[in-house]
């Protein structure tokens, strides 16, 4: 059994993380680094990074497997990385994703996921406030 694990992180560009943004198509993206490790976020200012999609990192990285695990944490980005093609997501079995509903069209999101053949669990008030999303398998 192969078990791989990217960690891409948004919120700094240290040794350890990739130096790149992910979104829906390749390019360019600027990254602003925030006053606190957890509030750095693509935006009109900061260093310029490798805007990638993910089949561009899974192909750039060999991998063709499924992903058991997708963690979404991208500090409003999450818009941006489920439009356009989003059929890489036919690999992913489970999603844990903190949407930041003052930025993104949240109810759309969900329902985009829900449409493309996940199952939705709500955060739940007592516990970790992420989005979980389970493929559902015929």
């Amino acid at each position: 059994m192969r078990f791989g694990r990217l960690a891409v992180d948004s919120r700094s560009l240290t040794p350890g993380s990739l130096p790149i943004a992910i979104g829906s198509r390749d390019g360019t993206a600027r990254f602003q680094a925030g006053l606190a490790s957890n509030r750095g976020r693509i935006g009109d200012q900061g260093k310029n990074v490798p805007l990638l999609s993910v089949p561009t990192v899974c192909r750039q990285l060999a991998f063709d497997g499924s992903i058991s695990l997708l963690k979404i944490d991208i500090e409003g980005s999450e818009e941006d990385l489920l439009s356009g093609d989003i059929s890489w997501l036919r690999r992913v079995d489970e999603i844990i994703i903190e949407f930041h509903p003052t930025i993104v069209a949240y109810d759309r999101l969900v329902g985009l996921l829900v449409e493309t053949g996940f199952a939705y669990t709500r955060p739940s008030a007592d516990g970790l406030a992420m989005d979980y999303f389970r493929k559902i398998t015929p």
